[in-house]
């Protein structure tokens, strides 16, 4: 265990200093300096006084400290979904006699979270045998965040002495899961509907009728046709025709430049609300997906996975992405997650690769080119998908970030309208405009 240092304040060199005066008044004859019999001795007592209860307070802060670090500070994070209000508790207990304080506490925590209750510091007692915990509430926004340790500062309750900082209880994680837009799902799923669901001619599980064949070991009595098997002497089931259920890809660059933006309202973000509304219309659809997290240092590849359980799969792991700004979009080399996907492809597949603008349009464009061309060669259909936010946003934001969501803005459409100069199909989409994949899905399978 590392020693922690005791520090005196400003206040000990008082309090010293009224000591030392007392001290050195009592030790006068009192007839030399007029002060009558007796209070020279209590001038003197008084000195001594004062500099044993600066010893025994500087003892009280030693011995809380190590009262503290010893107890074992818990800390807990909620879990939910983006825009809610999250808590973070950290318990801090006391198990001696005496009670400990006063103490600061400042709680450790990213910049890009804000605050939506409590405080960042607080200033505590905690009573004998009893517990006090520390609460403190954020606005929640998508992915992975650690929060804590708490930092905290012992004091004596004149305020002679002071701890140094001590870090205690060990970070919590607090997991964000994405926000599905219920609008643009029920469009998507509405469209779907209008159009049949895109079918194959195939046989299979399903509900449309395709033709009907003779009875084979195996078959579900269920499908046996009696009309026809009265007719033709033999029994006969019907075959019904299996739903498309092609596999969708949903890529996702993991760089600094998907991280920057207005609160709530990073590319990341965005990107995060969208595929988890995409995949939540794939789950009803029937297609089996997967979700790639590439970033400079790994590839992370999710599914394949169906239904409710490959959606619930998908907020979950993006719900553990954390933020970091340390790297941008261009810097990502393409090589690897165009292997990655000539080893899963298979004709028909769907790629959709979100991403974000770069500070070098060009290397960004020219990476996600031989991405696209690995998707193609592979047979599969492949779209750039830029996230961008809606002028509609700018009417509750300050200056500042009128600004920059401007210039996202147009940094966004400028690397669409390069990419498609390059022959790579890209698309703005902001969160009221997700029917347009949908279409593009339902125009591809």
């Amino acid at each position: 265990m590392s020693q922690h240092i005791v520090k005196s304040t400003e206040r000990l060199a008082s309090v010293v200093l009224v000591a030392a005066i007392f001290i050195t008044i009592g030790s006068f004859p009192g007839n030399l300096i007029g002060i009558p019999p007796g209070y020279s001795r209590i001038l003197v007592w008084s000195g001594v006084f004062l500099i044993i209860l600066s010893l025994v307070l500087m003892g009280y802060v030693n011995i809380s400290m190590n009262k503290i670090t010893r107890s074992g500070v818990k800390g807990a994070a909620d879990r939910g979904f983006e825009g809610d209000e999250l808590w973070v508790s950290y318990r801090l207990c006391n198990r001696g006699l005496i009670p400990i304080g006063p103490i600061e506490i400042f709680l450790v925590y990213p910049e890009h979270l804000r605050l939506s209750k409590g405080s960042r510091r607080a200033l505590i007692m905690i009573p004998p045998k009893g517990c006090v915990i520390y609460k403190a509430a954020f606005e929640a926004r998508t992915g992975r965040h650690l929060i804590g340790p708490l930092r905290i500062v012992v004091r004596d309750p004149l305020g002679l002495f002071r701890s140094d900082e001590i870090d205690v209880g060990e970070p919590v994680e607090l997991l964000v899961l994405p926000r599905l837009i219920p609008s643009s799902l029920r469009s998507s799923l509405l469209l779907s509907r209008s159009l049949g669901m895109a079918r194959s001619r195939i046989s299979g599980s399903g509900t449309e009728f395709l033709s009907v064949r003779e009875y084979r070991e195996g078959d579900e009595p269920r499908r046996i046709v009696w009309r026809h098997t009265a007719r033709w002497g033999k029994l006969i089931v019907k075959e019904t025709e299996k739903e498309a259920s092609g596999n969708i890809f949903y890529i996702l660059l993991i760089a600094g430049d998907m991280f920057t933006g207005p609160y709530r309202e990073t590319p990341f973000e965005n990107a995060a609300r969208i595929i988890a509304t995409m995949s939540r219309y794939s789950a009803a659809r029937g297609d089996a997906m997967f979700l790639a997290l590439y970033s400079r240092e790994t590839i992370d590849l999710v599914g394949p996975s169906r239904g409710l359980g490959g959606y619930r799969s998908i907020l979950s792991r993006m719900a553990r992405i954390s933020f970091s700004q340390d790297t941008v979009v261009s810097d990502i080399d393409p090589r690897p997650l165009a292997k990655l996907l000539m080893r899963n492809l298979k004709g028909g597949d769907i790629v959709l690769l979100f991403t974000a603008p770069s500070r070098d349009s060009s290397a960004i464009a020219t990476a996600i080119e031989r991405i696209e061309r690995s998707v193609r060669n592979a047979g599969g259909s492949f779209y750039t998908v830029i996230p961008t936010p809606s002028l509609d946003l700018a009417r509750r934001l300050d200056l500042g970030s009128k600004i920059k969501l401007m210039e996202m803005i147009k940094d966004s459409i400028a690397l669409a309208k390069e990419l498609r100069g390059r022959g790579v199909k890209a698309i703005n989409i902001s969160q009221g405009k997700i029917i347009t994949l949908t279409r593009l899905i339902e125009m591809t399978s």
